[in-house]
């Protein structure tokens, strides 16, 4: 992580009174399948923060479980767009200040809206991007609710 999102990650937690566990680790994790290995953790702790664009370039973020995938129909519905596609990396970069793969579930530049999937609410804790890609972060489920907002319904399959 650059100094300036590492900087804007731990202000953002320190103002919105988080207290996350940052992992720091010896290798890079992109990947669901990386942290699972580095933290020796189960898939279905991973919270993935998936930046998507729908409708005229609006962006949309969508969290769901490591061990489970986007459902792009439902999403659709739920948004009422006809398209939806992934944010490409610059987009990313763009829109929440983090690379792809390191995004966290909170400390974005602003609040998007986000859709998060009702299976995510059963976990007290879950461990997502950590705003580099050799950094995962440990947080309450609550306190992603309660800084992002995010309407809570059904979005994996």
């Amino acid at each position: 992580m650059n100094n300036e999102s590492q900087s804007v990650l731990s202000s953002f937690l320190k103002a919105n009174h988080i207290q996350a566990e940052i992992h720091t680790l010896l290798g890079q994790t992109r990947t669901v399948k990386e942290a699972v290995e580095e933290l020796n953790i189960d898939a279905h702790r991973i919270i993935k923060t998936i930046v998507m664009i729908f409708g005229d370039g609006q962006p949309l973020i969508a969290y769901v479980l490591g061990d489970r995938k986007l459902s792009y129909p439902k999403i659709r519905k739920i948004i009422g767009a006809e398209s939806i596609r992934l944010a490409s990396a610059d987009e990313v970069r763009e829109i929440t200040g983090y690379e792809v793969g390191a995004v966290p579930p909170v400390g974005h530049k602003k609040l998007i809206k986000s859709l998060m999937d009702q299976e995510i609410l059963a976990l007290e804790c879950v461990t997502g991007g950590g705003g580099a890609t050799d950094r995962l972060m440990t947080i309450k489920t609550r306190d992603i609710v309660r800084v992002t907002r995010p309407e809570i319904c059904e979005i994996s399959k």
